[in-house]
This record gives C-alpha cells, sequence and structure tokens, in this order.
C-alpha cells in the first residue's frame, strides 16, 4: 500500500507567546501567519499557515486573557521549554471507525468532542474529533477530526508553503506504527529515547524544518 500526506489535517505547533511566534515564522517561512481566533473551552489562540491541499500549521498557545480555563490545557501546552510541534490531526469522514484505531493502542484517545471557533471576521467552524489530551508534551499518534461539512480554515489562508514530509522519534515505534498506517498516512517513524515530530516545509524562504 502507498502511504500518502494527503489525510494530514493539521500540524500543532505549540508556543509558549503567540505574538512573538507570529514573528518568528513569518521570519523563517517568509509568510506572515494569520490570527485564527480562540478556542474558549479550552483557553487557547492560534494562528495558521497554509500548507498546501487543505493542510495548514496550527500556532496555538495559551490564551493569557482567558481567566476561566485552569491548567492543564490541551496539546502539551503546559509542558513546553520551546516552542515545538506537539500533535498533528488526520481529516477523516468516518470518525468512529478511525478513533478505534488509535483506542486499540491508546484507550484514553477515544473520547470524542465537538468544537468550534469563530474568526476574526465573525463567522464560525465547527468540528468534532477525538480530543487530545494534555500531556505527554508531544504525542506521536495523531488526533482525528472531521469539520462536518464546514468551511475549512485553509480557505482563507494565503498560499505560498506546503508540507514535503513529517517525522516522528518514538521509543518503540512498532507500536504505534499499526495505528498511523491503518489510517493511510505516509510518516516516518525512527527510533530513538526522545518523542518528537519534525515537519519539513517548503517556503518562500526555502525549504525548513521545525
Amino acid at each position: 500500500m502507498r502511504y500518502t500526506n494527503e489525510r494530514i489535517d493539521h500540524l500543532v505547533y505549540a508556543v509558549p507567546d503567540l505574538d512573538q511566534a507570529i514573528k518568528d515564522i513569518e521570519k523563517k517561512f517568509g509568510i506572515a501567519p494569520i490570527k485564527g481566533g480562540t478556542h474558549k473551552s479550552q483557553g487557547t489562540h492560534n494562528a495558521l499557515v497554509h500548507l498546501g491541499s487543505r493542510r495548514y500549521l496550527e500556532i496555538l498557545a495559551i490564551d493569557k486573557s482567558n481567566k476561566q480555563v485552569k491548567p492543564p490545557h490541551w496539546m502539551g501546552l503546559d509542558l513546553i521549554g520551546r516552542p515545538r510541534l506537539t500533535r498533528w490531526a488526520v481529516s477523516t469522514n468516518d470518525l468512529d471507525k478511525d478513533v478505534d484505531f488509535l483506542t486499540e493502542i491508546d484507550p484514553r484517545l477515544g473520547e470524542i468532542k465537538g468544537g468550534q471557533r469563530r474568526r476574526p471576521d465573525g463567522t464560525k467552524l465547527f468540528w468534532k474529533f477525538s480530543l487530545p489530551l494534555p500531556a505527554p508534551e508531544v504525542e506521536v499518534l495523531p488526533f482525528i477530526i472531521n469539520w462536518q461539512g464546514s468551511d475549512h480554515p485553509t480557505n482563507t489562508l494565503p498560499e505560498g508553503c506546503n508540507l514535503i514530509a513529517l517525522k516522528a522519534t518514538h521509543p518503540t515505534p512498532f507500536l504505534i506504527e499499526p495505528a498511523i498506517h491503518a489510517l493511510d498516512v505516509d510518516i516516518e517513524i525512527d527510533t530513538a529515547v526522545e518523542v518528537s515530530l519534525t515537519a519539513i516545509i517548503d517556503t518562500p524562504n526555502g525549504v525548513v524544518e521545525i
């Protein structure tokens, strides 16, 4: 079977400070991230970069103006010591089926939630997804998302970047590769003590890694 990265929906780049990360990514990529909005129930806010073919980079930070949501925050945000990829999402038309592949490895990844956020222009996006956990800092298994016919975030983003590859390291790749292969996703997982995710992206400034 030939796996693909076409089902990768987005990559989550967790950062301590959103405004600083936007400046850093613009300098690194040569294209300005677009502020997306807030996730009020999770206490986070984001900015986005189009990665080609309905894929995007989500730059995600704790929204310090939201005093209602207390730690732990999702996606490893309370654990990061530096900006880094901590999660990634796979798009689906059959959420229950694809989530089952994850729960065979880790039953905690099977909680399905509905989500929404309001864009700065006032429009709302709606989705259902398997809820990412607050820990570990980096999770190599993806979460699954279905946009339920809602507009996709990439539809309002300027183009200019393209995801070339997503790579990972993990102490025991053989334990998680069956679930990822079942999703027909192309991701290279090497054996290493540290768990990590690395994206290789073609940008106006050339090929970069984050």
